[in-house]
C-alpha cells in the first residue's frame, strides 16, 4: 500500500494489518508529490511488484489538515 507522508496516524497499524508493508511518498502544498511516487512505482515494477491500492485524501490531508 502506498500513502501520503504525513497520513492519519490511526490508519497506519490498519494499512499494516491489511497489506503487510505501508510506503508513504511525502506531501508538500499540492498534495502527494508525483515525481516521488513515479519513483516509487516504478522501483517497485523493476522488482516485479505493484502496490494493490494507493491512499490518498482528496480533501484536507491528515494530519495537516
Amino acid at each position: 500500500m502506498i500513502c501520503e507522508a504525513p497520513t492519519y496516524p490511526g490508519a497506519v497499524p490498519v494499512f499494516l494489518q491489511l497489506s503487510g508493508e505501508v510506503i508513504q511518498i511525502e506531501c508538500d502544498a499540492d498534495g502527494m508529490r508525483v515525481e516521488l511516487l513515479e519513483d516509487e512505482l516504478q522501483r517497485l515494477s523493476t522488482a516485479g511488484r505493484r502496490p494493490k491500492i494507493i491512499y490518498n485524501g482528496a480533501e484536507l490531508p491528515n494530519p495537516a489538515g
